[in-house]
């Protein structure tokens, strides 16, 4: 009995790796190669030849291994998988962007300040050089656009000493060490707290074990969700502020500038209670004092491409590019725009652009703005303006919520015993938060509009010290009223999900704070 003779082996198997079983370090590697394989394909030149190149090769590869990468169940632990998934989520939809949507080399530049406060454009490097390479890894870092034209709006407290240009690195280390020390000892005792104190089996989140949220006393709502939401900051912060540190020191030593390698580059994620308390609202809240990484492909995927590009609504706020700043011979920034409903064509004193909220919050750097100009600034824009944007800010939240979720989704992936059926519907706990807090702006945009007009009327000169006090408390406590309430949500989504229970393969950590208060050094 003859058998079918094997095939020839291709000419390169030879060279491929063994086949071994999977570990920790396949993902890592596949995070690796996809991150600088995006990056290779922004050297290339920007010609129609090269962008079917990005678009038919190049995306494809990466997005498929940053789809391992979240998917592969090889994670120290259910927290770092969730996060690992969203993280990778994000690189996708970046890489859609940069690579084919909207060309980086078309859309994107940095801006370089002057002697005189203004910014200008800074030249896009030639095709196949090294500064086109080291062009690419900064714009790839750069999350949230700080010194390029698509740069997040920042509070005043990012950009002072020691997160300003002419900060020493020694100051910014120093800052940025103590802030990171203090946050490692902060979520040690929350971690503890979550996995040994009262609220354990509640984080646990097993189905027919947790206590529902509706059970919980307000003080344990309040204490559960400040314990997640300070678990979601670190899990930004911790690889944030770490890679700063690590940046900025580098830059230091072998003497590299720019926003990736200069404590500039780097302000705080979030704002502080005081700028909340100066400036109530959740405009502010999520527009400034947040941490603003995920801004722009929300931007872009959301408020223009679906928002404005399908559904046809009407355009506002920034576009993907904004017109590049004319130099005059003065050398200042000329703005120009095609559309005048839309401030974000603007060069501001920080050289960032500001875009279209329903309601935009004041200047936060502390310049006086007349009550007049408040109300001319919302005496031209129209109810069906007001409308299409509650529509694009209502699509951009559930984007938002959407990355989260398909985070959780991967994770239930994971925990689930073999033969379950994983469901979309079971994933799909943070959304509700996401998609309510358009709701919320709107109701807010509407009754500051309606007080601001009868103040105006009534304080023409200006209010009195005690009515804008009365004005920042009422402001703050709804603020967080609201914050709070809707976060039910969002921490329930989460702890259903698994994100904060002891995995099975997961080995415990030490603690130092569940030695010191409950006796156990592991957890």
């Amino acid at each position: 009995m003859s058998s079918t003779p094997s095939p020839p082996l291709p000419w390169f198997f030879p060279f491929l790796p063994t086949p071994h079983p999977q570990t920790n370090n396949d993902g890592v590697i596949a995070l690796l190669v996809a991150l600088h394989l995006c990056i290779a394909a922004l050297i290339t030149p920007c010609t129609p030849g090269w962008k079917l190149f990005r678009a038919g090769i190049v995306l494809p590869i990466a997005m498929y291994l940053y789809w391992y990468c979240a998917w592969s169940a090889l994670k120290p632990n259910h927290e770092e998988h969730w996060g690992v998934a969203a993280g990778c989520c994000f690189s996708i939809v970046r890489a859609l962007e940069l690579l084919v949507l909207y060309p980086a080399e078309e859309n994107v530049y940095r801006v370089t300040p002057q002697a005189d406060g203004d910014f200008v454009r800074e030249p896009i490097p030639p095709p196949w050089t090294k500064a086109k390479l080291y062009w690419a890894y900064s714009l790839w870092w750069s999350n949230r656009g700080i010194g390029w034209n698509y740069s997040c709006t920042l509070p005043p407290s990012s950009t002072r000493h020691p997160f300003s240009r002419t900060s020493s690195r020694k100051a910014f280390l120093i800052n940025r060490g103590r802030h990171y020390l203090l946050w490692i000892a902060f979520v040690d005792l929350v971690r503890a707290y979550m996995a040994l104190g009262p609220g354990a089996a509640f984080f646990d989140g097993r189905a027919g074990v947790a206590p529902s949220y509706d059970s919980l006393t307000m003080t344990e709502k309040a204490v559960y969700s400040l314990c997640v939401c300070v678990r979601i900051m670190w899990s930004i912060e911790k690889t944030f502020t770490g890679g700063s540190l690590l940046l900025v020191a580098m830059g230091g030593v072998l003497g590299w500038e720019g926003e990736m390698w200069s404590p500039w580059g780097y302000p705080p994620l979030f704002g502080s209670i005081q700028e909340l308390w100066l400036h109530p609202g959740l405009a502010t809240v999520w527009s400034r004092t947040w941490h603003q990484l995920y801004r722009r492909w929300l931007y872009v995927f959301g408020w223009l491409t679906i928002g404005e590009k399908i559904l046809g609504l009407p355009h506002s706020g920034q576009s993907a590019r904004p017109p590049p700043p004319h130099v005059t011979p003065s050398g200042a920034i000329t703005p120009t725009s095609e559309n005048t409903n839309s401030s974000s064509s603007r060069l501001n004193g920080t050289g960032r652009a500001s875009p279209t909220h329903l309601l935009p919050t004041d200047p936060l750097n502390g310049s006086k703005i007349s009550k007049s100009s408040i109300g001319a600034r919302f005496s031209n824009r129209s109810n069906a303006t007001m409308l299409s944007n509650f529509i694009k800010s209502l699509i951009v939240f559930a984007l938002c919520g959407w990355m989260h979720d398909q985070a959780s989704y991967a994770l239930l992936h994971r925990i689930a015993s073999p033969g379950d059926k994983v469901n979309w519907v079971d994933a799909l706990g943070t959304i509700p938060f996401f998609v309510a807090q358009p709701f919320a702006i709107a109701v807010e945009t509407f009754i500051k509009r309606q007080w601001r007009a009868l103040k105006s009327r009534q304080y023409p000169g200006g209010a009195p010290d005690w009515l804008v006090f009365g004005e920042r408390l009422i402001g703050f406590a709804a603020t967080w009223w609201w914050l709070g309430w809707s976060a039910r949500w969002f921490v329930v989504g989460l702890t259903r999900a698994g994100v904060w229970r002891m995995g099975e393969d997961e080995l415990p950590s030490w603690t130092l704070f569940g030695g010191l208060i409950w006796g156990k050094w592991e957890v």
